[in-house]
């Protein structure tokens, strides 16, 4: 059963691609990162969230060839380059063993056109269950970007596997660029209960992941004469990997991402100049 109108207006203003510059000085995207509102120290900082993966090299050391693209409230966009970012004590914190990394970055409401989502929205991975409707955003395959402006690609699935370590998989079309994208419910008229399905109130989008990457189906062709693989061939499975919202907050609560926004207050106390500037409103769901 399908729901009109039902991917909330401002959250595609939520959704930032990480991108290359090309020869022409425009943008390429080559992943994805959202913005989510964390309360500390009596703020809400906007913090950018994405796959480690897209903006870190295998030695752990940051891309300085990346941009972060956001769109301006006037025609035209503001690309912010990820070596510029990282300064004056703010930089990427990345999770120890899984593929997420995250750093809070000044948004000027007069300028960006950008919203972020509220940290009321993240669900728990215990209430995702297999066989759920779910979305994502995201910016596959290069595509999205103008030299004027930025938009997501939506996207659509299903939870197809849980996982004990509290990741999941999901079966929907994931390619290249939408490592990072948000995973969402899709909001849902239905609920399950010992009685089976039941008509009642509407279950709202709310945030349970983060896409990694998909899973490749190999195949090899072997020689009819000799019998030994002579080519493989790599395909998309139509399966990809989510991280639950479970590791974001291990990032976002860890000492070293607490004392890095402590760091950030303390400065604005001296200077009297916020680093974070103004949140825009998080869009409701």
């Amino acid at each position: 059963m399908s729901i009109a109108g039902w991917l909330p207006v401002d959250w595609p203003k939520c959704i930032l691609p990480l991108a290359l510059r090309d020869e022409k000085g425009g943008y390429v995207p080559i992943g994805t990162g959202f913005l989510l509102a964390h309360p500390f120290g009596g703020r809400s900082f906007n913090c950018l969230v994405t796959a480690k993966h897209v903006i870190m090299k295998d030695d752990g050391q940051l891309r300085n060839d990346v941009f972060i693209v956001a769109n301006k409230k006037t025609m035209g966009i503001d690309a912010l380059q990820l070596s510029v970012l990282s300064h004056s004590g703010i930089v990427w914190k990345a999770h120890a063993e899984k593929d997420v990394g995250i750093i809070p970055i000044p948004v000027i409401p007069k300028i960006h056109d950008l919203k972020r989502l509220s940290s009321d929205l993240v669900e728990d991975f215990s209430n995702v269950r297999e066989g759920d409707e779910i979305f994502f955003l995201g910016f596959p395959l290069s595509l999205g970007a103008t030299p004027s402006r930025v938009t997501p690609i939506v996207r659509g699935g299903m939870v197809a596997m849980k996982n004990e370590d509290e990741t999941f998989l999901i079966d929907a079309n994931v390619f290249p660029g939408n490592s990072g994208s948000p995973v969402f419910f899709k909001p849902c008229p239905f609920t399950s209960g010992p009685t089976g399905l039941k008509l009642g109130q509407i279950r709202p989008p709310k945030l349970i992941g983060i896409v990694t990457s998909y899973l490749p189906y190999e195949e090899v062709a072997v020689s009819p004469q000799t019998g030994r693989a002579r080519a493989s061939f790599q395909e998309n499975s139509g399966l990809a990997s989510v991280l639950s919202m479970r590791f974001i907050r291990e990032v976002l609560t860890s000492s070293d991402f607490q004392t890095m926004l402590q760091e950030i207050l303390d400065k604005e106390k001296t200077t009297q100049s916020p680093i974070d500037q103004t949140s825009p409103s998080a869009p409701k769901s």
